[in-house]
């Protein structure tokens, strides 16, 4: 199959605004249909099983999916046309982000499936944009340095000066009072550097090592649970079960993860345990889609592995 994005990506000719838009906005797609339908995940939902979860499963996880094409794609477009700051490029996504989320919360029947990946994705779809109309190219890099110069200053003006009154907060500004944790917040911030640093590079080694599509996903995921400040874990289970996930992700890496026998079993006992204290590592997850998004755009592809 020709590749969709041929005439962007390989040939020095005019790039259609709408049209890349929309193939950018696809790979946002993809990279969460590929997290989704990646199986053997812990916790996590999939097409075998709703994880650790009794308010959600594939179908759910398959209408917030479909509710995020249109935001992406306009988001990939609003940085296409871009003319401005990154910082005001950032409000204007902001200004348009409650009516989204309102969008994917009611595909849903107001279940938080996505609303993390809105938020990022739709960052990294308009830097993406941005970076597409002045170049005709871009890589993993130039979009997290262009996500990380739209949220310069967000942790210290969205979590200094929180309510008194932890009732009134949400449940990541609780997080960053009670333990200091920024969360996606930070994580974009910081340009995704557990995407940059350890999601991309692991998934590009695991395919060069000829993992199949399956076990590089697991290889990835792994990687960034290593190393994500996981607020959806602290949210249910407390610090310590996020430095506890951690540490195994750690381990599981350390003994080959999915390219050898002993790494594969013990994902297993990880999935089960994982049931068992009924924790879903969910920022890892909406991470994974990006870094498959960003593999991607990168690639000028969109894969149908």
């Amino acid at each position: 199959m020709p590749h969709l994005y041929e005439d962007f990506f390989t040939r020095n000719v005019p790039v259609d605004g709408a049209v890349v838009s929309q193939q950018i906005g696809q790979c946002m797609v993809r990279g969460a249909l590929h997290e989704v339908y990646c199986h053997g995940k812990p916790g996590l939902v999939c097409p075998e099983t709703s994880g650790a979860h009794d308010d959600m499963d594939l179908q759910t996880f398959l209408l917030g999916i479909d509710a995020l094409a249109e935001p992406f794609t306009r988001s990939a477009r609003i940085g296409f046309e871009h003319v401005g700051t990154p910082e005001e490029l950032f409000a204007y996504l902001r200004s348009q982000g409650a009516a989204w989320e309102a969008h994917l919360l009611e595909a849903t029947d107001h279940v938080n499936t996505h609303r993390g990946m809105l938020f990022v994705g739709s960052l990294v779809c308009a830097a993406a944009g941005v970076r597409y109309r002045a170049h005709h190219t871009c890589t993993a890099e130039h979009v997290c340095h262009y996500v990380a110069a739209m949220t310069r200053g967000l942790c210290v003006a969205e979590l200094s000066q929180l309510p008194v009154n932890e009732q009134k907060m949400t449940a990541g500004e609780r997080l960053y009072v009670r333990h200091a944790l920024t969360g996606i917040r930070g994580e974009v911030e910081r340009g995704l550097s557990s995407v940059l640093h350890y999601g991309l590079p692991t998934l590009k080694e695991a395919l060069q090592s000829h993992c199949s599509w399956q076990d590089a996903l697991l290889q990835t995921l792994l990687a960034l649970m290593a190393v994500v400040e996981d607020t959806t874990v602290v949210n249910r289970a407390g610090l310590e079960t996020l430095q506890w996930l951690s540490a195994q992700a750690q381990k599981i890496l350390l003994a080959g993860g999915m390219l050898s026998a002993d790494g594969r079993s013990s994902l297993q006992r990880l999935r089960d345990d994982c049931l068992r204290v009924w924790i879903s590592p969910g920022g890892s997850a909406d991470l994974l889609a990006v870094t498959v998004a960003l593999y991607l755009i990168e690639n000028g592809i969109c894969s149908t592995h």
